[in-house]
Formats: structure tokens, C-alpha cells, sequence
């Protein structure tokens, strides 16, 4: 069994125990966070009470959020990029104080349960039962929240507690009953301290790479000089934790706050094709932690999707790729690269293509129709004509219409508070209807 301090988010791998009819985690200790949102005070005592006799309390703190950063809490809580705009999860369960509530669960069981989205997944159902059995005594389906697996305790403590206090769970053995008090936003409320706190958080809350440049981030933050390239497995979870705030009306630049300054984020996400969605998947499984703690892809996965980025993605070939390429080559075995390939397209061509074609990854068209594709190159590189290339790269970003202006019109929505309380109020009117209809 694997200690929790060694833990790192990813897909968790459950084994079955057939003796005991439940699924198991690979990891010593279980444990879980509970929030009381303050709607659901009024039954605080009896949840409390049954918490107790139920798990070993590590932790119960009173918590209250500022107004300011009220909203983007709740928001960023629940894997939503801060918008600026109100958080419609405040109206279900109240902006008062509220009860965070650290669990270990000294006997979990893993078994299927359906969550509140109605996905049906392996979850530590003794905390879910729980959760599901206060909300039936509070007479809300959101006033009380839990998370419901070991990612989410991750993503959830890291954003209440930070890397310390969270480690220091861990290690502790007694049940502790004292309710205290900590008027505290979540971490990177107001922004960033430095680089480092902010990928210690990242790197126990969420999957991501940076693409390109990892090791001149602290420099590019100190000069306010280029962007930082992130790929991550989830758009919302990445930007929600980093407090990365949207700019330009773009689905994929943010501002993210570190040191005062706001540094410039261009963050793609596994399901995008800014890659082949594959080719994604198995950036992130394979990739690697550099010494100043910032995940990187593999080598090869690096010089490869740094290829493909520097002829597909730009108009033509930028010389201060090749000093970068040609050193990431010799790493894995391409000779003279830069000789080879400098000024050569048949053999970058070929190069790329029979990378591709070995893995089964395929040219994608992505879904930010600001990226460039050089139509030219990937022609070339498919042997297709350009002009059908083109019809094809036109059709997709008419397809994607629909979902930008539905994207569009919620974040106007949450902006406008006369809106808001209209659409919200409306909700609640229909939502009563459906009741009622259903009895």
C-alpha cells in the first residue's frame, strides 16, 4: 500500500476485493472533505453528531469568505473558471459562514454510485450514503457537499488548506472534535506569491504539462516575456485551481496572477485537437517532473508535439525552434537533426509522418479556429488536396458556432446581475413545476 503522501492526480486504478464485494484504492489511508454550507446550519449539530460516530474527524473548521471573492470561490469550488460574474451555487446554499468538515475514513468502500451530473462511477460510497442521507435532513440537494474520492479530497483541501496543512492530515492519529475558525478564501484568491505555490497546488489538484519552456518560467514571470504553453486533462479543474481568469473573449488564453503580475496562460485541454485527442491523453500518462517541480512531457513526446507545433501550427518555420529541436533529437536517438531537417521539408515531412503513422495519431483540426493551420504543410503531410483540406477546416468551425455563442450568452448571464436573478428565478419556477408534475 502506497502512502498519501506520495499521491499524484491521475485516473485511479480500483482492484476489486471479491471477498468483501468493494473496489480498492492502491493507498494506506482514505480520507474525504465535507462542507456544511451555511443554509444547512440548521441541522449542523445532528450532521456533526453522526460525522463522529461515523469516521475519524481530523478537522472541523468554521469558515467565512470575503464579498469580494465570494462568487469566484464558489466557482473555482466547483471546476468553473472565475468569470467575475455570480456564482449561481451561492443561491442554492447560502453565502454565510460554513462548516469544512476533514474525514478519514478508517474502513472505505468503493462501490458504483450515481453523483448529482447523474454519472454513474466507483466513489467512496460510505461518504456519498452520508452525504446523500444530510441533504435528505436539510431539504437541499446541494447544501451539503463532499467529495467523494481521493482526486477530489486533493483538489478540495488544496484549495482550502494548501500543500502543508494538507500533509499534515496525514500524519494525524486523534479525532478532533473543536470547532475552529478561519476567515480564509480559497488559495490564490487574490493571486499567486510565486511560481512555486502555484504548481505546488496545481501539482495535487489537476493533470497538466507545460508544452513548451518550463524551465524559463520564474524568468518569463520576472520580465513579463512570452506566454506559459499548458496542456491539461480538464480545462475547467485546470483554470478553476490556477484562478485563471478568461481575456479576449477566448476560450483558451487566461491571466493568472503570480507575484502581482498578470502572466499570460494559453492552456489546451485533452478533447480540443489542438493534437490528436490520443496523442493528448498520453502526453499527460507519461509525463514527467522536472527538478523545480513542473510536469513536462516524455522526451519524445516533447520533441514531437513541439514539431508538429512549430510546421502545423505557425505559417512557416521559426529558426528559434532549432536549437531547442535539434537538442531534444539527440535525446532520443535522431542524428543530425538539425543538418537533416534544416531547410528540408521532404525530411521533416517524413520524420513526421512516420511518427504518426507509428502511433496511430492522426493530423487534428482544433476547436479554437484562432489557431493557424498551415494548410501548405499538412497537405503535404496527409497528401490530400489543399482545397478539401480547407472545406474540411470551414465545416468544423461552422459546426462549433453554436457552442461559442452558448458559451457567450452564459458568461453574459452571470455578469449581469438583473439577468441572473431573472434566469434564476425562472429556474426555481420551472423547477417547482417539474415537482409537481412528477408527484
Amino acid at each position: 500500500m502506497n502512502s498519501l503522501m506520495n499521491f499524484i492526480p491521475a485516473n485511479i486504478n480500483y482492484r476489486y476485493n471479491e471477498g468483501q464485494n468493494k473496489f480498492e484504492t492502491k493507498f494506506n489511508d482514505d480520507l474525504q472533505l465535507l462542507i456544511i454550507w451555511s443554509n444547512a446550519r440548521v441541522e449542523e449539530k445532528r450532521i456533526l453528531e453522526d460525522l463522529f460516530l461515523n469516521f475519524k474527524v481530523l478537522s472541523c473548521v468554521e469558515t467565512t469568505w470575503s464579498k469580494e471573492c465570494e462568487d469566484d470561490n464558489f466557482h473555482r469550488l466547483y471546476n468553473v473558471a472565475p468569470t467575475g460574474g455570480i456564482a449561481g451555487k451561492k443561491m442554492d446554499v447560502g453565502s454565510g459562514s460554513f462548516i469544512v468538515v476533514i474525514l478519514k475514513d478508517e474502513n472505505p468502500i468503493y462501490q458504483y454510485r450515481s453523483d448529482a451530473s447523474g454519472r454513474f462511477k466507483i466513489v467512496n460510497s460510505n461518504i456519498v450514503d452520508r452525504k446523500n442521507l444530510y441533504r435528505n435532513w436539510v431539504g437541499g440537494s446541494y447544501m451539503v457537499h463532499s467529495t467523494d474520492n481521493l482526486n477530489e479530497f486533493f483538489n478540495n483541501s488544496m484549495l482550502f488548506f494548501g500543500k502543508a496543512q494538507t500533509f499534515k492530515f496525514f500524519s494525524q492519529r486523534k479525532q478532533n472534535q473543536k470547532i475552529e475558525s478561519a476567515n480564509n478564501d480559497l488559495i490564490g484568491a487574490r493571486g499567486w506569491a510565486n511560481v512555486q505555490e502555484l504548481f505546488d497546488v496545481l501539482n495535487l489538484s489537476t493533470q497538466y504539462v507545460v508544452l513548451r519552456g518550463a524551465n524559463n518560467i520564474e524568468e518569463n514571470v520576472k520580465e513579463l516575456a512570452g506566454d506559459i504553453d499548458i496542456l491539461c486533462s480538464d480545462i475547467g479543474e485546470f483554470t478553476a485551481v490556477a484562478n485563471a481568469r478568461n481575456i479576449w473573449n477566448s476560450s483558451n488564453f487566461f491571466h493568472v496572477k503570480i507575484e502581482g503580475k498578470d502572466i499570460l496562460f494559453d492552456i489546451r485541454y485533452v478533447g480540443d485537437n489542438y493534437f490528436d485527442k490520443t496523442w493528448q491523453q498520453n502526453i499527460i500518462e507519461n509525463r514527467m517532473l522536472t527538478e523545480n517541480s513542473i510536469y513536462i512531457p516524455r522526451v519524445d513526446d516533447y520533441f514531437f508535439s513541439h514539431l508538429y507545433h512549430a510546421y502545423i501550427h505557425k505559417p512557416f518555420f521559426y529558426e528559434k525552434y532549432i536549437d531547442r529541436l535539434t537538442e531534444l533529437s539527440e535525446k532520443i536517438g535522431i542524428k543530425n537533426f538539425k543538418d537533416d531537417c534544416q531547410n528540408n521539408t521532404d525530411n521533416i515531412l517524413k520524420l513526421l509522418r512516420g511518427y504518426l503513422l507509428a502511433h496511430n495519431y492522426q493530423v487534428s483540426i482544433p476547436k479554437d479556429e484562432q489557431v493557424y493551420i498551415n494548410i501548405k504543410f499538412v497537405s503535404k503531410l496527409q497528401k490530400v488536396n489543399r482545397a478539401r483540406l480547407f472545406l474540411r477546416i470551414l465545416s468544423i468551425k461552422v459546426k462549433n458556432l453554436p457552442t461559442k455563442v452558448i458559451l457567450k450568452t452564459k458568461i453574459l448571464i452571470k455578469k449581469n446581475k438583473i439577468l441572473f436573478d431573472f434566469m434564476f428565478a425562472l429556474r426555481a419556477t420551472f423547477n417547482k413545476y417539474i415537482r409537481k408534475w412528477n408527484r
